[in-house]
């Protein structure tokens, strides 16, 4: 029976293709398929309707481009390399690649909203197309259309051809496909699959431009794949999370490259603001007491509680500096000593901003004194004459960073070297110790620790916690973390009471199950075989045919003695007729005996080969319920 499956149905389809190919010059895919489905016809297949032939063609193309680029011993029958279906099926993929290619260029030339709009052609005609379009503009139009249906372009034969039809219905397809993919990419991120759900977005946007993988993928989401279709498109899966892999790893080299090559920072500008400052400062005249002793004594008194209240407040603002330092220090991990010096300076840059706003806010001045009219001039100048007047040293600007980086470095030597003693303690103790949190820390791997006692030992343990974080002034007050001793062994009496109990428990739980168990052997052993069903059998056709021998043999002696005896008139015909007679019955009689001792000796043997199987069967059964009650 023919089918739309069967090789003579596919043959006669491509033949219409081809043949339809040539007398149809439309270039419009749609009305070309519209005018297959309406004429072709087979006298044993229900014609097709709507599409169904268009997706059946895509789909054959795709088998045979796959069944191509496999092993050639695996194609189907009918279909082998060679054969009159590849030949034509070689044919129609070159013809309908040529087709595809008129249709492009045509879609892109025709006035419409499709006209000049290349990115819509798909990426293998986009060129093709681009070529023709710009060779149309100097040659006539249907010259070009016949230049192009003589030369179509060719495709190797190896080379996988991708179908791209316009139009075509799928049942996943435009919001519907989105929202499965959105559901998957959700779900296996809910599992903890990230990559996996990068690999379904990378399939679903390469599906859009593939439209062999998207065959596949709408096969995988109608649950209508065939057992080659679920490998391929596993491979395709396997490449995806390959690819993102890769990718991953080539950025991560990439930005450790540019973090290992990129310049460090130099501080030279540093050195030229120091020096110009204290250049300024030597240039600029100084305040004598003389100077001061003029002005009226209530004046000085206050001066003296400005330049005290500016000292108390740079050291404050200076401690509350050191405070800050010290946990941006802890909070943040300095990969070296450049980089260390760096941050040191910056927080001091931003401890002398914080103390200048603090000496600009208080506004005590220079309250009482005279004050000359040039001052008015110009808010500064007040600034000006109260840094000058204050006397402070670190009232400078190169001063005051120069301080703050000396404290905040020798900040960060104590806390280096407190940080070392405390781990040579630890390891002077315990051995050493993995860089990793103690509470996971494998007990096998570290010696066991040498207490003289175990109530001492634990409460000395603030103690020396106390002085580790108390060592030197300034120092991290981050409290180590020492491992907790491994639990006691159980002596050989509590060892002993423990497992008896445990035991005891397991007998409880599992003494149900044993009570099944032991049933369920009883009923198997009640229901015993037969020790030889086919016994009657065997005897009754052994009987039969030691009967039949008997009687041939018998009838055989009896013509013996007849002839024999000599009594017989030998040229008698009734005689002649007789012994003839007697011959063909014993002959007779002995093929059916031989013929009865053959049937029953393979009867014979088969009985038995069916006893010796059932025997060692039911054999087995009883040693291994055997075996199992004596190790319960």
């Amino acid at each position: 029976m023919v089918t739309r499956n069967s090789v003579d149905y596919k043959i006669a389809l491509l033949r219409f293709l081809l043949r339809t190919h040539g007398e149809f010059p439309d270039p419009d895919i749609r009305k070309f398929w519209d005018y297959i489905g309406s004429h072709f016809t087979h006298p044993d297949v229900p014609k097709a309707i709507g599409n169904e032939l268009e997706e059946y063609c895509d789909a054959e193309v795709q088998t045979w481009q796959i069944e191509c680029d496999s092993d050639p011993k695996r194609r189907r029958k009918g279909h082998e390399k060679g054969s009159q279906y590849d030949s034509l099926m070689d044919q129609w993929a070159e013809t309908w690649d040529a087709r595809l290619l008129d249709h492009w260029q045509h879609l892109v030339t025709k006035p419409g909203p499709n006209q000049g709009k290349f990115d819509t052609v798909p990426s293998e005609f986009r060129a093709k197309v681009k070529e023709r379009v710009a060779a149309s503009e100097r040659i006539d139009q249907k010259s070009i259309q016949g230049s192009a249906k003589k030369t179509p372009p060719r495709k190797a034969k190896d080379q996988p051809r991708n179908s791209q039809t316009e139009g075509r219905n799928f049942e996943y397809d435009g919001e519907k496909l989105e929202r499965v993919v959105e559901a998957a990419k959700q779900r296996a991120c809910d599992v903890g699959k990230p990559d996996l759900a990068q690999a379904v977005n990378q399939i679903y946007l390469d599906a859009l431009v593939d439209m062999r993988l998207r065959v596949l993928l709408e096969a995988i989401l109608t649950q209508e794949a065939t057992p080659k279709q679920n490998e391929e498109f596993q491979e395709y899966v396997r490449r995806a999370k390959r690819k993102l892999r890769d990718a991953k790893a080539k950025d991560e080299k990439a930005q450790a490259d540019l973090k290992k090559n990129s310049p460090q920072v130099q501080y030279s500008h540093k050195q030229e603001n120091r020096s110009a400052i204290k250049k300024d400062k030597a240039k600029a005249p100084a305040v004598s007491a003389t100077q001061g002793s003029v002005d009226s004594g209530y004046g000085s008194q206050k001066d003296d509680k400005v330049m005290n209240d500016s000292a108390s407040g740079s050291s404050v603002s200076r401690s509350n500096s050191e405070v800050v330092d010290g946990a941006k220090r802890r909070r943040a991990s300095i990969p070296s000593a450049e980089a260390a010096e760096q941050a040191d300076l910056e927080e001091a840059e931003r401890a002398s901003k914080r103390r200048k706003q603090a000496d600009d806010g208080d506004d005590s001045g220079n309250y009482g004194q005279k004050k000359a009219k040039a001052v008015h001039k110009h808010p500064l100048n007040k600034r000006g004459i109260n840094l000058a007047d204050s006397g402070s040293e670190l009232s400078e600007a190169g001063d005051t960073e120069i301080e703050a980086a000396k404290e905040a470095y020798v900040d960060e030597m104590v806390r280096k070297k407190s940080a070392e003693a405390s781990k040579q303690a630890i390891e002077e103790q315990y051995g050493p110790v993995s860089p990793t949190v103690a509470d996971n820390e494998s007990w096998r791997s570290m010696p066991s620790p040498s207490f003289q006692t175990a109530q001492p030992a634990r409460a000395a343990g603030p103690n020396a916690t106390a002085s580790v974080s108390n060592s030197a002034p300034g120092a991290s007050t981050a409290v180590m973390r020492v491992p907790s001793p491994p639990p006691e062994q159980l002596t050989d009496d509590e060892s002993s009471h423990a497992f008896k109990i445990i035991t005891g428990a397991a007998a409880e739980a599992m003494a149900p199950a044993m009570e099944r168990l032991e049933a369920k052997l009883d009923s198997l052993l009640s229901q015993r075989p037969p020790a030889n069903p086919f016994q009657n059998m065997f005897d009754a056709s052994k009987s039969k045919g030691k009967d039949a021998a008997t009687a041939a043999s018998q009838d055989l002696v009896n013509v013996a003695d007849m002839l024999q005896s000599g009594d017989l008139d030998l040229r008698n015909p009734d005689t002649t007729k007789l012994i003839s007679q007697l011959a063909r019955n014993a002959a007779e009689a002995s093929i059916h005996a031989a013929e009865a001792a053959r049937r029953a000796g393979e009867m014979a043997r088969d009985v038995s080969m069916v006893l010796m199987h059932l025997g060692t069967k039911h054999m087995g059964k009883q040693i291994g319920h055997g075996g199992q009650r004596k190790q319960e």
